[in-house]
């Protein structure tokens, strides 16, 4: 049995041009900012330092490094080199310094001042404003994001909020995504303390960086409702923020609350808002018809004589109506109005909880003052807990009688009391869970974040199974946790546990759908992850491919290669050909960790002659394994026995060992859906070699193809491609090849989609027009191909 070398080599010549790239221009003269002539003197040091730093020789990299950097101080690239090479070798308090002395010269350089800020700072324990203070001075001294923010962000949770806003006079840190965390954060705690001024200006800080949602601007609102500060609602709403119709109705009641009638009367005249709801315009006619100087008849009125309801009650009966819309209740109770009852505040709190969890606490301990019923104690604990008040959480379930308690909330109020380093409490808390039966409430680490920790590291380490198990345990305490959700989707994808990824898969998809609002719909990034996990929920269920694929030629003279591979007439080319095939997927897992085994078996046939096109001619059966060995990677190897079906005299059965590889068709540039923008670029690089045993031929092809996927509607599209293709055949000693190009257009169409799968199904019709460019064709010398292709995958 001999092979041919020469197409291997062009395959690998393929590969090689494929995988190549520009070389990096850092450490160029321009790149270190040097003369001609300083390069000369300084690049002797930086090739001894590299060669020393790729030899693990700490004392000779640093020396050189630093030996180079005095001979061009100026250089920045030096200066960003030497601190990784003091990284390299574990000196990250050098590497620091040497950083910080750089930032003081050049303040604005965003590549230093990303690489100081990826050193990770030592291990703050900061519990009292002394040492708050002490830790803000040193940061102070040597500033930076992270230092910003370590620092903010233990000023919120010792509600020194003065401290916490003093770090947003750093523009660097105020307009970095830390920034925008801690701004929200410190906002939020605000809420909490009821320190309504400086909630206010965490709002207006993010107002200037418009980074606020609806949903804060609508928090922002009742804050400044609660303070009375009319002035900066009215402000905001001629910029065209707080200015819905039920934000303009609920700021008229709150004038008239608080007997403001000569602004109201004002407001009335010059506002004209357009409600949706017959309640809301109601409630504004009223308004209107008191202050505002409107003559209806009294029937229109929402009131009801001899004993009127106030705006208050008016307001709780509309939320009560609307309570599963949270935007509008937000919009409804967001005055906080001291004359709302427990129920209204419970409301209120459910909705901010995910938003604000401050506001949410601040509201639920409303309703908790005005009613002592149970279940508002419970919402209280579990908010607090939330915004990690743990003395107000073990003291809220300890006021709850202990009958009403489920072993959930026992297990949340010792954890509190454990938290809140209230031993006494703990020891309760432990004595009521031994009293009914409870295991053993052991909190030396915070389980759920023990869990979660280790199982996200196992994952990391390729511990499948034990990153499940950490995992399922964290769960139990954090059933929502996003995070904890998508990986266990991954885990239970790579272990092939086919129901488990089906499940929570599902429960991604509902986590994300969760997130839509009447008036907020899913991100760009949502909807691709969306669309990514119902993929993966598909693929889990999925044990059957059927597939049909065929080529025809629309003219006698065409030629069609795509049969070869296939081992259809394997001494000619054909001029039509067709495939249907039906593979079975045995699972992953199954020889190495991340394959996958598939069985399958096909039908496939040519034409005869080049004056029939349909592909009947010399049907043949094959039976076979395919094997996809790797995980990442689309390589596949099989082995197939086919059999012909008639009694051609050229027909043989005959056994297939082939190996085939998709490369560059990943991601972005798949042909599978994708759910944003008009269009996607797709391409793809294929290889195939096949050996037939008994009959000892090879073949080989080489075919890189790019294409427009241009959408005409939801999901179907019109594809113009090209692509260029090597085909090879051998026997013995004999050789023939060619060289063609093609270009084409496609008609794709997918279906078969539910809430939670994607596109199970897609089918194509297309035509193509082939040129051989040069080589030796199979049959004739036809250079001149025209084919109609179609294909479908169900």
């Amino acid at each position: 049995m001999k092979f041919s070398l020469k197409p291997l080599a062009i395959l690998t010549c393929g590969l090689m041009i494929a995988g190549y790239s520009l070389a990096a221009t850092e450490g160029s003269k321009e790149d270190l900012g040097l003369s001609d002539y300083r390069y000369f003197k300084v690049y002797p040091h930086i090739e001894r330092a590299q060669k020393a730093l790729k030899a693990n020789d700490e004392q000779r990299a640093i020396s050189s490094f630093q030996h180079a950097r005095e001979l061009a101080p100026d250089s920045v690239r030096l200066t960003l080199w030497l601190a990784e090479a003091y990284r390299h070798f574990h000196h990250d308090d050098k590497a620091a310094a040497l950083l910080n002395e750089q930032l003081r010269k050049t303040p604005d350089n965003a590549q230093v001042r990303r690489a100081r800020d990826a050193i990770p700072l030592p291990a703050k324990n900061v519990t009292t404003r002394e040492q708050l203070l002490a830790f803000n001075d040193e940061c102070n001294a040597s500033p930076s994001v992270v230092c910003r923010a370590e620092v903010g962000n233990f000023a919120v949770k010792l509600g020194a909020l003065d401290i916490a806003l003093q770090q947003f006079n750093d523009d660097a840190f105020r307009t970095s995504p830390a920034g925008h965390t801690l701004i929200n954060n410190l906002t939020q705690r605000a809420i909490y303390l009821q320190d309504w001024q400086t909630a206010d200006r965490g709002f207006a800080l993010q107002d200037r960086l418009a980074t606020l949602s609806e949903e804060q601007y609508q928090q922002w609102f009742a804050i400044l409702l609660h303070l009375g500060r009319d002035r900066r609602i009215l402000d905001l709403q001629q910029q065209g923020v707080m200015n819905t119709p039920g934000m303009q109705l609920a700021y008229a009641q709150s004038l008239a609350e608080r007997k403001k009638h000569p602004e109201l009367e004002n407001y009335l005249s010059s506002h004209k808002p357009a409600f949706d709801t017959d309640s809301e315009k109601h409630n504004w006619r009223y308004l209107m018809v008191t202050w505002g100087g409107l003559k209806l008849p009294e029937a229109t009125l929402p009131v009801v004589k001899p004993k009127p309801l106030s705006a208050a009650e008016i307001r709780m009966a509309q939320a009560r109506v609307l309570k599963d819309q949270c935007d509008k209740v937000i919009t409804i109770l967001g005055d906080m109005s001291p004359q709302y009852d427990a129920q209204s505040w419970s409301h209120l709190a459910e909705c901010y909880q995910q938003t604000s969890p401050g506001m949410a606490l601040y509201a639920a301990q409303q309703a908790q003052s005005r009613d002592a019923n149970p279940y508002y104690a419970r919402q209280v604990a579990y908010l607090a807990f939330a915004v990690e008040d743990y003395a107000l959480a073990q003291s809220s379930l300890r006021s709850v009688p202990v009958k009403t308690l489920s072993d959930e909330d026992i297990r949340a109020a010792a954890r509190s009391a454990w938290l809140a380093k209230d031993n006494a409490a703990l020891d309760y808390w432990r004595q009521v869970a031994w009293q009914r039966a409870m295991p053993e409430l052991n909190f030396e680490t915070p389980p759920e974040q023990d869990h979660a920790t280790r199982g996200f590291a196992l994952f990391k380490a390729g511990d499948m199974p034990g990153a499940r198990s950490e995992l399922e345990q964290a769960l139990q305490t954090m059933p929502d946790s996003p995070e904890i959700l998508r990986q266990m989707v991954y885990i239970n994808q790579r272990l092939d546990d086919k129901p488990q990824t089906k499940r929570y898969s599902e429960r991604v998809v509902d986590d994300i759908d969760n997130t839509l609002t009447p008036s907020k719909g899913l991100t760009d990034a949502q909807q691709k992850e969306r669309f990514a996990f119902r993929r993966v929920h598909e693929d889990s269920q999925r044990r059957w491919t059927f597939s049909f694929d065929s080529s025809l030629g629309l003219t006698s003279a065409s030629k069609n290669e795509a049969g070869a591979g296939g081992g259809v007439s394997r001494d000619k080319s054909n001029r039509s050909y067709g495939q249907a095939e039906a593979e079975y997927r045995i699972g992953q897992n199954q020889i190495l960790d991340g394959d996958q085994l598939s069985v399958y078996t096909r039908l496939f046939g040519g034409s005869a002659g080049h004056s029939n096109i349909a592909p009947v001619y010399q049907p043949m059966v094959g039976m076979g394994v395919r094997w996809k060995p790797l995980r990442e990677q689309v390589i596949y190897l099989a082995v197939e026995q086919q059999l012909p079906l008639d009694k051609a005299d050229d027909a043989r059965t005959d056994m297939m060992l082939r190996a085939s590889a998709s490369f560059l068709n990943g991601g972005e540039y798949s042909d599978d859906w994708h759910p944003l923008g008009k269009g996607w670029f797709a391409q793809n690089l294929y290889l195939d070699a096949a050996h037939f045993v008994k009959y000892d031929y090879q073949l080989y092809t080489a075919d890189y193809r790019q294409s427009w996927h241009h959408k005409v509607s939801a999901r179907h599209t019109i594809e113009p491609y090209w692509h260029v293709q090597y085909n090879n055949q051998t026997r013995h000693s004999r050789s023939m090849d060619n060289r063609l190009g093609g270009v084409g257009v496609r008609y794709n169409t997918w279906f078969g989609e539910t809430h939670y799968d994607a596109y199970p199904h897609k089918a194509s019709v297309g035509l193509e027009y082939q040129r051989v460019f040069d080589g030796r064709n199979r049959d004739i010398d036809s250079k001149n191909s025209l084919f109609l292709t179609i294909g479908v995958r169900w």
